[in-house]
């Protein structure tokens, strides 16, 4: 888990969002940038979970959400 900055990102994917470690693993660059780019991180992630619970592709949504919030960076 070495490109992980913090576990509790790893977490938050895991519980809040319910990834399987091979959808994170498969985004890692995606999520890496994110927590690199993004002041909050960890904040930006829970304004999606609500969003992203009536999304009809929740890990979808929730990667191109960093990746447009990192684009804006």
């Amino acid at each position: 888990m070495q490109y992980w900055r913090s576990r509790e990102a790893y977490d938050y994917f895991r519980y809040s969002f319910e990834f399987q470690a091979a959808e994170i693993s498969k985004n890692k660059k995606t999520i890496s940038e994110g927590e690199k780019k993004i002041p909050d991180f960890i904040g930006f992630l829970s304004s999606l979970v609500g969003p992203s619970r009536t999304a009809k592709n929740r890990i979808g949504y929730v990667i191109n959400a960093i990746k447009k919030k990192t684009s804006e960076s």
